[in-house]
């Protein structure tokens, strides 16, 4: 993006994909002097979860979600927040089946496997709660979003 004017919501899945990287890693994707972080996130794919945290397996549609919502290329990132309750919606669904982590697994690859899946299953994380609040957002001209 090099003008205010094409800013649109799938900056804010940009910002969200940050966040959750954050959650999820304890560190942000890029560090560094402001100067090279600004040219990181212009210019540089944020590391793979498992990269960072190479102790943990990481499920796939997790690591999807998150690449796919910190996309430079905004054309590929989520299009609707339709998209992104889908990508939640299978996450779910794969930690429902997912077997936890045994004892060998290590202490970081258990505790992170419980806390997404608590967020999960317990409702605190709803993918359609995401997308309705997503939905009642105004853009800078006081419309609404009709895609999210």
């Amino acid at each position: 993006i090099t003008d205010a004017s094409e800013v649109d919501f799938r900056c804010d899945l940009y910002s969200v994909g940050v966040s959750l990287f954050e959650l999820l890693t304890g560190r942000v994707p890029f560090e560094g002097k402001p100067k090279e972080i600004l040219e990181h996130q212009l210019y540089s794919s944020a590391p793979r979860l498992e990269d960072v945290l190479p102790e943990v397996q990481i499920p796939d549609n997790l690591e999807r979600l998150v690449r796919k919502m910190m996309e430079k290329d905004r054309d590929l990132r989520y299009q609707s927040c339709e998209e992104v309750r889908t990508a939640i919606r299978e996450l779910r669904e794969e930690l429902k089946s997912a077997k936890p982590p045994t004892e060998k697994s290590g202490r970081k690859t258990r505790g992170l496997f419980r806390t997404i899946t608590n967020l999960f299953r317990s409702g605190r994380v709803n993918a359609d709660d995401l997308a309705d609040a997503d939905a009642d957002a105004l853009d800078r001209e006081g419309r609404a979003h009709t895609d999210c």
